[in-house]
């Protein structure tokens, strides 16, 4: 009897440790093709470097689609790991992070014959810049908007960018490669002017909840170097520089 017990035992406990084990991985939506449309599966850039190295570590994982507001409030619950998002001393404050696997362009997009020169953040003074809502674009232009320097219209893609084609908004804000694939999907990229400096250089990174998930984190970037050494990250990023 004390021996059923013993492997009774056991094989609840191997099963709670196996559902334990199991990671959430949330990827937003909304972003393509660094993440994918709202309301289609998991895919794009950060989907397919993210799981390529979750598969090649052995852990187990589900994946979760959400808008990506909930997704990074997921994230701070300790109800899974988001990625593809940028590190600020906000979300410092309640997650913890990989490092950064993959980088963008953040740019300004203008129509154009109402183009403006750029070159440092006090060009934006007074204009109306077009945000995607609940985004941050890096730290420098997060500080200059909350101070006042120019002002933000929130809201989703779609509407911003026609907000920009009326001449309601100077420019529209967002990372480059989504951008034109943006414009390209709508068939107006002939239309649209890319500012060339860039507002920021934007790494992006895996967070989870701070410090409930720093050895996953941990052997995520072991694991990360070692395709930036061995070449498996350039072959799955080569279909998107096509």
């Amino acid at each position: 009897m004390n021996r059923l017990f013993e492997i009774a035992f056991l094989a609840i406990f191997l099963c709670a440790s196996n559902v334990m084990a199991e990671e959430t991985l949330i990827f937003y939506e909304g972003d393509p093709p660094l993440s994918h449309p709202a309301g289609q599966a998991p895919s794009g850039v950060y989907f397919d470097l993210v799981t390529a190295i979750f598969d090649d570590l052995g852990v187990s994982y589900t994946v979760h689609s959400l808008p990506f507001k909930r997704a990074l409030m997921q994230a701070k619950e300790g109800k899974g790991i988001v990625a593809g998002i940028f590190k600020t001393e906000e979300r410092a404050q309640y997650l913890d992070f990989s490092e950064n696997f993959y980088s963008t362009q953040v740019v300004l997009f203008t129509v154009k014959h109402r183009s403006f020169p750029y070159a440092q953040m006090d060009d934006l003074r007074n204009k109306k810049i077009g945000a995607k809502l609940g985004w941050s674009y890096g730290q420098a232009f997060d500080t200059a908007r909350s101070e006042g320097l120019f002002s933000v219209v929130e809201g989703e893609s779609t509407s911003l960018i026609n907000q920009l084609l009326q001449g309601r908004t100077d420019a529209f804000i967002d990372n480059k490669l989504t951008g034109i694939y943006t414009f390209k999907e709508l068939g107006i990229i002939d239309q649209m002017e890319i500012l060339p400096t860039p507002i920021d250089t934007g790494p992006h990174y895996l967070g989870a909840q701070k410090g409930a998930k720093q050895t996953l984190l941990a052997q995520f970037n072991e694991r990360l170097a070692a395709f930036k050494k061995n070449g498996r990250y350039q072959s799955i990023l080569a279909p998107y520089a096509q």
